[in-house]
């Protein structure tokens, strides 16, 4: 059997035009695919994301509808004596421990006492939770002799968070 030159050009580009038309058919369907399986990944990704802080941010939407107290009542300012110095470290790990934080460090500057300023500052480093933070603040001005918060740190460690606060106590 044999073909003609003719037939053999025709036969070419036949199954050229046919290789043409499903190269630019498919070959735009297989891109698009690859597209919206990548598109299809990174949702699936944020999904997962939205899955695992859903149930942190309806705690934190929980806390925040909770109604705060509509006014702070502070006491009047007063000096605490020189004699009662030694139970602020202990004062101040009470306020935290009521608070659910752990106090890691409570350090009084007794270089005050020496100065004669009749200020003493407190440094105090606490691990725990914002709210739990954020009420250890109030509770820490419900304090008399607690004048001024001076300096506040927040930091991320694996553990949790680190509050580290210096505050001034007046001292009589």
């Amino acid at each position: 059997m044999k073909i003609s030159r003719q037939s053999l050009i025709y036969l070419l580009l036949s199954a050229s035009g046919i290789g043409i038309y499903i190269v630019a058919g498919l070959l735009p369907l297989w891109l698009a695919s690859n597209e919206y399986t990548s598109k299809n990944e990174a949702l699936r990704k944020r999904l997962e994301i939205q899955k695992i802080a859903m149930p942190q941010y309806r705690e934190m939407e929980k806390r925040l509808s909770a109604k705060p107290p509509q006014k702070l009542s502070l006491p009047s300012p007063a000096k605490i004596p020189a004699a009662e110095i030694n139970q602020i470290r202990p004062m101040i790990q009470e306020v935290a421990q009521k608070n659910n934080l752990s106090a890691l460090r409570v350090e009084p500057d007794m270089l005050a006492l020496i100065k004669g300023t009749g200020r003493m500052a407190v440094v105090t480093e606490l691990k725990g939770r914002l709210f739990d933070f954020r009420n250890y603040l109030i509770a820490l001005n419900g304090l008399p002799y607690v004048t001024e918060m001076a300096e506040m740190e927040i930091r991320q460690t694996n553990s949790g968070l680190v509050f580290v606060l210096k505050f001034y106590i007046e001292i009589g």
